[in-house]
């Protein structure tokens, strides 16, 4: 009974610990999308990784117009 519990134990860890996280190569798609939220939602997940490695795309298009007014991105 204990080693069955043990190995319902390791799989639920082993599960939990499974990436669901976008990738740089996703967010460097996102960021380059012409989709307004997807480059919202890309920026807040880079600012909240605190990802240095990013800043060369995120300024990549530093000029662009468009803007945003939806409440929940203020």
């Amino acid at each position: 009974m204990s080693s069955k519990l043990c190995l319902v134990i390791c799989l639920f860890f082993i599960s939990s610990c499974k990436n669901n996280g976008e990738t740089k190569e996703q967010l460097i798609l996102m960021l380059r999308s012409e989709n307004k939220d997807s480059i919202i939602n890309a920026v807040s997940i880079i600012s909240e990784r605190k990802d240095t490695s990013m800043i060369f795309y995120l300024l990549e298009n530093a000029a662009d117009p468009r803007i945003s007014h939806r409440l929940n991105y203020k």
